[in-house]
């Protein structure tokens, strides 16, 4: 590992890009100068290999729009470089503005991460399939953002995936989302409030893989059908379910027992 506390000479090189990139009114970076980048503020590198493996950048001033939320948003756009962070395995740069840019394609090369929060950010436009390469993701957090997908069949690639929250994201046109989240048998947290879902899904699930499940949030959505008979009632590990204003009608079944 490089001595002194510095990171490898190309991620170094890729985090002060990603610096030059961004508006820092309120100079949270201030501390990335310099080749010790292993301990400016928000990065962590591995105690071993000096290879960075987290950078957090979320705003320390997240909820609100007031004065000290806005002068601590970092505002740009996130290049390319980054995909020189080969074993970045945490990245978080919630509720910072991305001024309406899509998610970049090349965030399906960052195959080592693990944890990945884009919540409040400001990315629009549709996900892109390529997140299905990030296998090791135990945490996928975009909600909240203008965005959209008409299809979720690369989630079943994140065997691994326990935490999901797309709240806010544009799901009316995605079909079998409940077969795709079938296949993730890890999933503890699922969130998908206010997704703009209509159409009417599976009944029951042939076979459920989600034993795991403890939070299912489906609030502020448009199903307009009965509660009644649903594949959610058979997740019998569940500690927190969510139905609230999403036009639900009829019984509440005995399966809630």
């Amino acid at each position: 590992r490089a001595a002194g506390g510095s990171c490898m000479t190309s991620e170094w090189t890729a985090l002060l890009t990603f610096k030059a990139s961004l508006s820092d009114p309120s100079h949270r970076l201030s501390s990335w100068h310099g080749r010790a980048c292993c301990q400016w503020r928000g990065i962590q590198c591995h105690n071993r290999t000096g290879h960075v493996i987290k950078l957090d950048l979320r705003n320390p001033q997240p909820y609100g729009m007031n004065q000290d939320t806005r002068l601590s948003l970092l505002t740009g756009e996130m290049p390319s470089s980054i995909v020189s962070l080969k074993h970045l395995r945490y990245l978080d740069l919630s509720y910072n503005d991305f001024k309406q840019a899509r998610i970049p394609l090349f965030m399906g090369a960052l195959r080592s991460l693990r944890y990945i929060n884009f919540s409040n950010t400001n990315f629009q436009g549709e996900i892109p399939s390529r997140i299905g390469n990030l296998s090791q993701l135990r945490c996928f957090d975009i909600s909240n953002n203008d965005l959209n997908t008409p299809d979720l069949s690369w989630l079943h690639h994140l065997s691994l995936l326990r935490h999901l929250d797309m709240s806010g994201v544009d799901l009316s046109s995605a079909t079998d989302w409940v077969r795709w989240l079938n296949m993730l048998p890890a999933l503890r947290v699922v969130r998908l409030s206010d997704c703009r879902f209509s159409r009417r899904v599976e009944k029951t699930l042939t076979h459920s893989n989600l034993t795991h499940i403890e939070i299912l949030d489906l609030s502020r959505n448009s199903f307009n059908f009965s509660v009644q008979y649903n594949w959610f009632w058979g997740l019998t590990s569940l500690k927190e379910l969510h139905l609230s204003n999403s036009e639900w009608s009829g019984l509440i079944p005995d399966a809630l027992g």
